[in-house]
């Protein structure tokens, strides 16, 4: 098996095994103990803020076989997942260091986050700890099929075309752009984030090359955006759950607006296939400010389709490639 793919099968375990525990924690087992409870049952009862990131931490322990869902109410299954094996936990240790460290972090903030529906300034993309955490695992297993969605970018083009990076953080997918395109570009990368923005500019200083004009670009792409140029291809990495869900389908018809005609949009995104069948981390990202959830695939491929005339589907919605 692949190590990344090993990685995930793994990191999948540890968090049932997280929110498992954590639902120990809140009183929610000892609730459902005694009888089904509802979303807003639970929340009320046990003083739970955070509806969002209870029904995502819910709906991730249905899809594990650890709580079940019968249309309105959850109950337990009698099935507890288990925590990592030595062996399990010595591979996470020693070959996804910062993987680890940044669930460790990130989950020392979810009990309160539950309870008080805060998220927390020190999980979000202008605390120093949390970027470096953040930029530590852009390179980890989930992160690793991200090169496919590059090398679709960089498919076809001749030489000379505008791409613009959409979130582009800390310029994980600017570098390897500029490492694996044997074409002269020119390159936009934005974000939101100063920070984020202050290290894709180092990251890009080291391996620089004169025939690739690299911009970097502050905007907030939730909201309204407009470039005075279009552009060839536009590329966007992880960036669709930092969009709110009600503004999503205005982002795609945005980058739509900014291509030219024939221009491909690339996405890597991590997607939820059903309600059920979730991304692991997903409940987990609740704490950060930014996070609204990762997309359900069909109301992903659907929304996509309204405003590009083909739309290609790779790796259950992992990687999308969009034509205007």
């Amino acid at each position: 098996m692949r190590k990344d793919l090993k990685a995930i099968r793994i990191a999948d375990k540890g968090y049932a095994f997280y929110a498992f525990e954590l639902c120990k924690k809140t009183g929610i087992i000892k609730e459902l103990e005694k009888k089904p409870r509802t979303i807003d049952e639970l929340s009320k009862k046990l003083k739970l803020k955070n509806k969002r990131m209870l029904e995502a931490m819910l709906d991730f322990l249905v899809g594990k076989k650890a709580i079940k869902f019968d249309g309105q109410q959850y109950s337990l299954t009698g099935y507890i997942p288990l925590p990592f094996s030595l062996a399990e936990q010595d591979f996470v240790t020693t070959q996804y260091k910062g993987a680890e460290d940044w669930t460790l972090f990130f989950y020392g903030f979810a009990e309160d986050s539950l309870h008080y529906g805060s998220k927390h300034e020190r999980t979000g993309f202008d605390d120093q700890q949390a970027i470096e955490l953040w930029d530590s695992v852009m390179v980890g297993p989930l992160y690793s099929l991200r090169q496919i969605a590059v090398k679709k970018l960089l498919k076809g083009l001749k030489g000379g075309e505008k791409i613009i990076d959409y979130g582009c953080g800390s310029g994980t997918a600017i570098t390897e752009i500029i490492e694996r395109s044997e074409k002269p570009l020119e390159i936009i990368g934005v974000d939101i984030s100063s920070k984020m923005l202050k290290m894709a500019e180092q990251r890009v200083k080291i391996i620089k090359r004169e025939d690739i004009k690299v911009k970097l670009l502050k905007k907030d792409l939730s909201k309204k955006f407009y470039f005075e140029l279009l552009f060839d291809c536009a590329f966007a990495s992880i960036l669709i759950n930092h969009i709110p869900q009600n503004e999503r389908e205005n982002f795609y018809r945005k980058v739509a607006e900014n291509l030219k005609p024939n221009g491909k949009f690339v996405l890597f995104q991590l997607v939820n296939r059903t309600k059920f069948d979730r991304i692991f981390s997903d409940w987990l990202l609740n704490v950060v400010p930014s996070h609204h959830g990762f997309p359900i695939l069909n109301e992903y491929i659907s929304q996509i389709k309204k405003y590009f005339s083909k739309v290609e589907v790779l790796l259950n919605g992992t990687i999308v490639i969009a034509y205007k």
